[in-house]
């Protein structure tokens, strides 16, 4: 029974935790991890908000051109390089010219606007532009997107 209890008293004595190199060595290892991982995690969230920001581009235009056939007159929508946003108007049956309709709306996401574009969206969903060009491009963090809009309305993101 002496031997025995020896046998455990040493094992115990060589088993109390890891030496300082051991922990050394594995906090290097986790830290080249990180400074891999968290430019890579940056660029995906950067690239995630520039997507956002187009998405909702694209929705604004779509629904701009839904109320023109809906309500059965001219609507435009207007986009904003230096605010970052964009306003909705419509010209009803009766009215001279285009009225804002509520205030300008800031773009969600993180896209930057390259110009100022005018869309007027007929009842027929036909779509002409008065300023700028059917081409929107946002841009962030070097990445850009395209809103591409046909000239029935349709539009695409790339």
């Amino acid at each position: 029974m002496i031997v025995q209890r020896n046998a455990s008293r040493s094992l115990s004595l060589t088993g109390r935790g890891f030496s300082m190199i051991e922990l050394v060595i594995a906090l290097t290892v986790i830290l080249s991890f990180l400074a891999f991982a968290v430019p890579i995690v940056q660029g995906v969230r950067e690239n995630f908000r520039l997507r956002t920001a187009a998405t909702s581009v694209a929705m604004a235009i779509q629904a701009t051109r839904f109320q023109a056939i809906r309500h059965g007159y001219p609507f435009a929508i207007e986009f904003d390089p230096q605010t970052n946003s964009y306003q909705v108007y419509s010209r009803p049956t009766d009215a001279t010219g285009f009225n804002p309709v509520g205030g300008p709306v800031p773009l969600e996401g993180a896209g930057v606007l390259a110009q100022t574009t005018r869309l007027e969206f007929r009842p027929n969903g036909m779509v002409d532009v008065t300023a700028g060009s059917l081409t929107l491009t946002l841009s962030h963090g070097g990445n850009t997107k395209s809103i591409i809009v046909s000239r029935a309305g349709r539009v695409q993101v790339q």
